[in-house]
């Protein structure tokens, strides 16, 4: 398996990005000022171990940041639990391979 690097760490999360604003584009299809805030507000703050995926202000989701996580692969999806943290229960994804990404929530 090869090793994947910072720069599709990015092009990974601005895809998630798209999805996640694809899926609000289809709840509010003529609403395009609406989706334009939605777009905008979503950002990534990356940090050592866990990239967060922030939308409009709250935690979304927190993506794996390191390659040696014990329990989790490089790009795994994982549901926000706090602000500062994941669930671990389990990955609802990796940003590398094909997942589902909605609006409400992977």
């Amino acid at each position: 398996m090869t090793t994947k690097t910072s720069e599709e760490m990015n092009l990974a999360l601005y895809r998630l990005k798209l999805a996640m604003v694809d899926s609000y584009k289809e709840q509010y299809a003529n609403q395009e000022e609406k989706v334009n805030t939605y777009s905008d507000g979503i950002g990534v703050i990356k940090n050592t171990k866990y990239i967060r995926v922030v939308s409009n202000g709250a935690a979304w989701a927190f993506v794996v940041n390191v390659h040696n996580d014990k329990d989790f692969a490089y790009g795994d999806l994982l549901k926000a639990k706090t602000w500062k943290g994941p669930s671990r229960n389990f990955a609802r994804g990796n940003v590398f391979v094909e997942y589902e990404a909605k609006w409400t929530g992977i």
